[in-house]
């Protein structure tokens, strides 16, 4: 944007700031991970696929939020069940996400974590009850295919172990079985004209190489480091560092 297409910015936006939301790449016993689709009426990145999350309310942790967040959205509650928890790193987050589609109106700093849990992808399925007034559906994934969505290749999936678990939720809060639109998924970024659903949102996609980076060597006995140093960050220090990143953007 220009200096013009700045100071256009209605006063409500313009002055808005910066938020700082968190989100969770779950991983299951059996390492499958869950993501959502938004549900159509949000006012933000509708129908599109993302981990489970939100914002941060007043005096919570990011932990905190995330598993409140987790539990809103899709009934889990997963918190007697985990094994570990880090974050895997920040992405600056701005809606629309190409100009082409109108002008900023929400800019947020997400924060990643990972939480492995000792619950199998079944076990958690059986708990699942998607809020239809947060998504629209949910669907657990193996590496294999979350290697084909991140990086849009076919290399390494495998035909065994494909089960997705897709559930679909109705206004009434009715679950149906489904399947997962695997092209559409793996779009890039929204095409002009064309409706801004079913695809990956990019920072998801970030979220999820990271993670494919993390766990690439499972077998070894000491996990890999984040590039994050992931202990650290609370959400004043996201907050403190959207400031920054705001400063040099306006």
């Amino acid at each position: 944007m220009d200096p013009q297409d700045i100071n256009d910015l209605p006063s409500d936006i313009y002055d808005r700031g910066i938020d700082v939301g968190v989100a969770v790449i779950l991983e299951t016993s059996d390492n499958k991970v869950l993501l959502t689709k938004r549900a159509m009426h949000m006012r933000t990145f509708p129908g599109v696929w993302v981990p489970p999350g939100g914002h941060i309310e007043q005096d919570e942790s990011l932990e905190t939020a995330v598993l409140r967040e987790l539990q809103e959205e899709t009934g889990l509650d997963v918190i007697s069940y985990i094994s570990s928890s880090n974050i895997l790193g920040l992405w600056e987050s701005v809606f629309p996400p190409v100009l082409s589609m109108g002008p900023p109106k929400r800019h947020h700093i997400v924060v990643y974590k990972h939480i492995t849990v000792n619950a199998s992808t079944l076990q958690l399925q059986r708990k699942l009850k998607l809020d239809p007034e947060e998504v629209h559906a949910a669907v657990w994934l193996n590496r294999s295919l979350v290697e084909r969505i991140v990086y849009g290749t076919d290399v390494g999936i495998q035909t065994e172990d494909t089960e997705t678990f897709f559930t679909a939720v109705n206004q009434h809060g009715e679950h149906s079985k489904g399947s997962l639109d695997s092209e559409t998924v793996q779009e890039l970024m929204p095409q002009p004209g064309v409706p801004n659903v079913g695809r990956l949102s990019t920072g998801s996609r970030f979220a999820l190489s990271l993670w494919l980076d993390h766990t690439s060597d499972s077998s070894s006995a000491a996990p890999k480091e984040s590039n994050t140093k992931t202990e650290q960050i609370t959400p004043n220090d996201a907050l403190k560092n959207s400031e920054r990143l705001k400063n040099k953007i306006l």
